[in-house]
C-alpha cells in the first residue's frame, strides 16, 4: 500500500507538470501559428504511451496464440495519435475542426485495416490469418484510435482558445475519470461485499463501483463549483490560472457537471474491466511490470482511453460546451 501511494503521488506530480508545461508553451506569443500552439509535450507523450501500450497488448495477444502485426500496429497508432496535432497546426492541410479531424482519423483507420492484411498475405500458411488480423485491429484501435480522442480535444483549433486551454480540458477529463479508480479501490476495500464480475476481476465489488461513481461525480461538481465560485483569491493571477485549469466547466450547468462525472466513471470502469478480460485471456496479473504497484502502461491508462471518445462526444457534439 505504501509503495502504491508513493509511486501514485510521484505519477500525479509528473502528469501535472507535463500538462502545465504543455499549456505554458502554448501561451507564448512566439509559438502562435506554429506546431506548438496546439500542443507540444502532450501529443508526443501520448504517442510514446501508444507505442508502449501496443507492445504490452501485443505480448498478451501472443500469449493467447495470436501473432498480430505489432510493427504495423505501432506505425498506425503513432499516425492516429499525431495526426490531430499535425492537422491542427496546418501541417496536413488547413487546420481542421474536431469534426474534420474525425474524417482524417477515418481515413487512417481504413489505411491501417488495409495494411493489417499485407502481413498475413505474405505468409505461406494463413490458417491463423483471421485471428492475427483481428489482433492487429485490436492493437491499433485500442492503443491508437481511443487515445487519439484526447489529442483531438487537446489540439482542436475550435476549442476554448488558442493557448493551452485544450491541455487543461484533457487533464480535467483524466482527473474525473481516474478519481473513480481511487474511490472504487478504497471504498471497495472498506465496504465491498458483493462481487461485481468475479470471473473477470475477483477483487472488484458492486460497492466499490458505486463508490467510484460517487467520487467522480463529487469531484466533477467540485471542479464546477471552483470554476464558478465568487470567492476571491489573494492573487488575481492565481484566480485566473484556476479558472483556466477548470475551463471545461465554463459552459456547463451543474447538472451536466454531475452527469459528466457519472459517465466518466462508468466509462472508465468499463475500460478497466475490458483490460481485465485481456489479462485473463493472457493469464497475466498485470499488462507489464513497468511501475511497481501499478503494473504496465495499459494498467494505468485503460480508464481514460476508454472514456476519451465519450468525453469528446459529450463535450463537443451533444452538449457542445467546447
Amino acid at each position: 500500500m505504501t509503495q502504491r501511494i508513493s509511486f501514485g503521488a510521484i505519477a500525479i506530480a509528473i502528469v501535472f507538470a507535463l500538462f502545465a508545461a504543455d499549456a505554458h508553451v502554448s501561451s507564448f506569443p512566439i509559438v502562435a501559428g506554429t506546431l506548438f500552439a496546439r500542443g507540444s509535450f502532450l501529443p508526443i507523450a501520448m504517442a510514446i504511451i501508444g507505442v508502449l501500450a501496443v507492445k504490452e497488448l501485443a505480448s498478451m495477444c501472443r500469449a493467447t496464440g495470436a501473432s498480430p502485426g505489432e510493427l504495423w500496429a505501432t506505425i498506425s497508432c503513432v499516425a492516429l495519435i499525431l495526426a490531430p496535432w499535425l492537422g491542427a497546426a496546418g501541417l496536413l492541410g488547413e487546420g481542421p475542426t474536431d469534426l474534420e479531424a474525425m474524417h482524417l482519423q477515418m481515413f487512417l483507420v481504413a489505411a491501417a485495416f488495409l495494411g493489417s492484411g499485407l502481413g498475413v498475405l505474405r505468409r505461406s500458411d494463413v490458417e491463423w490469418g483471421l485471428t492475427d488480423i483481428a489482433g492487429t485491429w485490436l492493437l491499433f484501435i485500442y492503443c491508437g484510435v481511443l487515445p487519439s480522442f484526447l489529442v483531438i480535444l487537446r489540439c482542436d483549433s475550435a476549442l476554448l482558445g488558442p493557448r493551452g486551454d485544450g491541455a487543461w480540458v484533457v487533464l480535467c477529463i483524466i482527473v474525473v475519470c481516474k478519481v473513480s479508480d481511487i474511490g472504487a479501490y478504497f471504498i471497495g476495500s472498506w465496504f465491498g461485499r458483493t462481487k461485481l464480475i468475479p470471473r473477470v476481476s475477483p477483487n472488484k465489488s458492486v460497492e466499490g463501483a458505486l463508490g467510484g461513481i460517487f467520487v467522480s461525480a463529487m469531484i466533477s461538481l467540485l471542479l464546477f463549483k471552483i470554476h464558478h465560485s465568487t470567492i476571491s483569491f489573494d492573487s488575481f493571477a492565481f484566480q485566473m490560472q484556476i479558472h483556466e485549469i477548470t475551463g471545461v466547466y465554463l459552459r456547463m450547468t451543474w447538472f451536466q457537471a454531475l452527469i459528466f462525472g457519472v459517465v466518466m466513471s462508468i466509462a472508465g470502469q468499463f475500460g478497466d474491466l475490458v483490460e481485465s478480460v485481456f489479462k485473463r485471456s493472457a493469464k497475466v496479473k498485470d499488462s507489464a511490470h513497468l511501475v511497481p504497484g501499478f503494473g504496465g502502461i495499459l494498467d494505468m491508462v485503460d480508464s481514460p482511453i476508454a472514456a476519451a471518445p465519450i468525453a469528446w462526444f459529450l463535450l463537443t457534439r451533444w452538449w457542445a460546451v467546447l
